[in-house]
């Protein structure tokens, strides 16, 4: 199951093209978290992000042609 910590940064940094070093360095605390806890292994928390920011992505493109 992909993480949906995760997969929720992942989106906000598709959708909204977020490019600050800050928000990452939050990713990354937030993956650490989920690891350490163990909630989730490695692959889980990868695939989160990147389904979410995949996702994030093609809502911003989709959303722009409906503008």
């Amino acid at each position: 199951m992909p993480s949906g910590h995760m997969s929720s940064l992942g989106f906000y940094g598709g959708f909204y093209k977020i490019t600050d070093p800050l928000f990452y360095m939050y990713g990354l605390l937030v993956a650490a978290s989920r690891w350490a806890k163990r909630c989730h292994t490695p692959v889980q928390i990868t695939v989160g992000a990147v389904m979410g920011g995949a996702l994030g992505y093609a809502g911003r493109e989709l959303s722009a042609k409906f503008e």
